[in-house]
């Protein structure tokens, strides 16, 4: 009897052990997931092309004093002549109110920048090529509350000056940045709130400027690529609020790398994105997000991508302390869809999602509202009524199903995981383990 009780409690300690193991093995507590994890859908709430047979695009927009919109683009359909500067004005639901061509006889394009004016009317930055000293100017429009032109002037030389960023200044002016094709050099132009040309700089180390921004001191931040060793890298430099240079910083590897926009937070630091293809984790280029300090000096870094290219175009900070980048995501060798990715403040992905059809849709700009939801202005070739429209829609965010979206990030994220059939594979264990033991007990006691 002693001896079949020592049996009995050899097995059953054994019974005990192979449980507990088996219990960890199907209910994991944590797993590393390779990829984007949300417990957010996103979805569509309303959506609208503006644009005739021929092309148009949007290239920004802003939201207005009446809660409404203006998107900022370019349009081949209407105006004057070949392209002109376009504004669409929406009520707050994205409905047309108006719209306005703004050009002459030839070129008018690169629509960059617009803000409100105190009078509600509008300052907009683009190029003309109808207007001006030469080729290509830099070009500033006044308009009023209804987009009629009011003022305009122009800034360049005989040559080609093209104008790839601009910013409004705290003083109601511009500063205009760009490329002038005399001497090969990057532009700097600041205007007054009245159009008045007040300085210009030539601003070493850039092959393009792509983004622009004022800083918190009243200077000026630059970002886009420069040349290194027929590769390019981001590229940053600061001036001061005269456009004197301070400092510049470089990012990037061996393949191309290119700045396309830039954010300052009230803290001072500064966040860089922007398409890489030196650290990309799956495909040919992927985003690529940097944080800086308000020297430069990078914090942290990272990137996010699929098997196909991604290439992103703007960011901004939003309420809750992270960021929203846009852009554009390959879904085909020929066929590319607007792609947001969302983060948290220190860069780790929260949600993403693609919005396209079947041709080519991209996307310039983004804006969150106060009800937290957010405004996309862009381009798409999938719908409306010509060539390519502009694209407006309002996307809102739900908290309704958990959901492991397809697309994947270089860094890691901790997700707590259930194993589905979990109930079953307990059970299944548990009555072999059983079995098993009962088998063994009964034999020995035969024995």
């Amino acid at each position: 009897m002693r001896k079949n009780y020592e049996i009995f409690g050899k097995y059953t300690f054994l019974f005990i052990l192979l449980l507990l193991l088996s219990y960890r093995s199907i209910y994991p507590s944590e797993r590393e997931v390779r990829g984007i994890i949300s417990d957010t859908t996103v979805d569509l709430v309303w959506e609208w092309t503006f644009g005739g047979i021929s092309h148009e695009l949007a290239s920004t927009l802003i939201q207005t004093t009446d809660g409404g919109f203006v998107v900022f683009g370019v349009v081949e359909s209407f105006g004057a002549g070949y392209t002109d500067l376009w504004l669409v004005k929406t009520d707050a639901s994205g409905q047309h109110e108006w719209n306005r061509t703004i050009g002459a006889a030839s070129w008018d394009q690169n629509a960059h920048s617009i803000l409100q004016t105190a009078d509600s009317g509008f300052l907009l930055a683009g190029n003309t090529y109808s207007y001006g000293a030469g080729n290509a100017d830099y070009w500033l429009v006044k308009t009023n509350s209804t987009g009629h032109p009011v003022w305009n002037s122009t800034f360049g030389d005989s040559q080609h000056n093209i104008l790839y960023a601009s910013t409004p200044s705290s003083d109601g002016g511009f500063l205009l940045a760009g490329y002038n094709d005399v001497d090969e050099s990057t532009w700097i132009v600041k205007a007054n709130a009245t159009g008045h040309h007040l300085w210009n700089r030539t601003l070493a180390g850039f092959t393009l400027v792509n983004s622009v921004i004022q800083t918190l001191d009243g200077g000026y931040l630059f970002a886009g690529e420069t040349d290194e060793a027929s590769s390019a890298d981001f590229f940053v430099s600061k001036t001061d609020m005269n456009g004197d240079y301070e400092w510049n910083a470089s990012f990037g590897g061996p393949e191309w790398d290119v700045a396309t926009a830039v954010i300052q937070l009230a803290d001072g630091s500064l966040l860089l994105t922007g398409p890489t293809q030196s650290f990309t984790g799956l495909g040919n280029s992927d985003y690529w997000l940097i944080k800086t300090d308000s020297t430069g000096q990078p914090l942290w870094n990272t990137t996010f991508g699929t098997l196909k290219s991604e290439e992103v175009q703007t960011l901004i900070h939003t309420t809750d302390g992270g960021f929203l980048l846009v852009g554009t995501r390959y879904v085909s060798a020929s066929n590319h869809d607007i792609w947001l990715v969302k983060t948290d403040a220190l860069g780790q992905a929260e949600w993403n999602t693609t919005f396209g059809g079947t041709s080519d849709d991209s996307a310039n700009s983004v804006l969150q509202l106060s009800d937290g939801n957010y405004i996309v202005a862009g381009t798409t070739e999938s719908w409306g009524a010509g060539a390519s429209d502009m694209w407006l829609f309002k996307l809102k965010l739900s908290e309704e199903t958990t959901t492991s979206l397809p697309d994947t990030s270089p860094s890691t994220t901790s997700a707590s995981t259930t194993n589905a059939d979990s109930g079953s594979g307990f059970t299944l264990h548990f009555l072999i383990l059983g079995f098993s033991f009962l088998f063994l007990f009964t034999r020995k006691r035969r024995a």
